[in-house]
């Protein structure tokens, strides 16, 4: 809906130490690229359990520490909580870029997309999916008033930092999902905002006539509290047909492949009225990969 990233991570990032990544060897998809001579995990997006990383930063020149406590938010060495999410994996592979592999990695994060009308949270807590040791959870309220605003609240995954992302290496994406039973939300999606999709400033389209947000998606359920993995083909995810034409292919294939913006997982009440007090959003994302 209507969301726009917000660049919370400096662009000069070098990864300098990564403390997990290097023990256990993976592979990677066969004539889809020339790994880079490494046993990193390159379709790995995020998968919230390799801590801790140390990122040194050139814009100011700081070495920061991560750590995850147990159900808690990220802090630094000191304790203090870090403003950025949880970070994406630095050896995550893209075409067409030095290396292939990103170049300015993001983190995550949630976005309540009106403020006045939801209030949720992002967290990093255990157990996950299979069992792992962290997932992200996003919990909180939302309060639509049915009005046509569609106030919805986002958990982005950018894997550029909010640049365009180039996905021609894969077919699809898997991940795990849960919501709790707790969660009432009416309307569960994942989708993939693309440059032509999103509304300025972070993409291309003048939402001037309420014909942007249209992005490729994929209808997620309620789980009942367990979770629930998907395995989503590119070519499967459909546009709900209110944005803009495309320029270019009508399905996310060729240069709409090469111009994502960021894995989006949104949780709404569906322009539907909802009671005092409103309903609540928490759901859970984990082992997020491209296949």
């Amino acid at each position: 809906m209507k969301s726009n990233f917000k660049l919370l991570i400096p662009m000069g990032i070098v990864i300098s130490t990564l403390a997990w990544w290097g023990c256990e060897p993976r592979t990677v998809p066969v004539g889809a690229y020339a790994a880079p001579g490494s046993i990193f995990n390159q379709s790995l997006v995020v998968n919230f359990d390799e801590l801790p990383i140390t990122i040194t930063t050139s814009i100011p020149p700081v070495t920061v520490v991560y750590f995850q406590p147990p159900s808690s938010p990220i802090t630094d060495t000191n304790g203090f909580p870090l403003t950025q999410g949880y970070p994406i994996n630095p050896y995550l592979a893209e075409p067409g870029v030095p290396g292939n592999v990103l170049q300015f990695p993001g983190s995550v994060q949630v976005v309540n997309n009106f403020p006045n009308n939801e209030a949720a949270t992002l967290t990093f807590s255990g157990p996950g999916a299979n069992n792992s040791r962290f997932a992200a959870r996003i919990f909180g309220t939302l309060n639509d008033p049915g009005t046509g605003i569609y106030p919805a609240v986002d958990f982005q995954v950018p894997m550029e930092n909010g640049n365009q992302y180039n996905m021609g290496f894969f077919t699809g994406v898997k991940f795990y999902f849960k919501t709790s039973l707790a969660d009432s939300a009416v309307k569960r999606v994942f989708q993939i905002p693309t440059i032509q999709t999103q509304a300025l400033p972070s993409g291309a389209c003048n939402n001037s006539t309420n014909k942007c947000y249209d992005h490729f998606t994929a209808t997620l359920t309620s789980t009942g509290g367990a979770w629930q993995s998907y395995s989503i083909k590119f070519t499967d995810l459909t546009r709900q047909g209110f944005g803009f034409p495309l320029n270019g292919p009508p399905n996310l294939t060729g240069v709409n492949l090469q111009q994502v913006l960021w894995l989006q997982w949104e949780e709404s009440n569906n322009n539907v009225q909802t009671p005092n007090g409103g309903i609540t959003i928490d759901f859970w994302v984990d082992e997020v990969e491209f296949f």
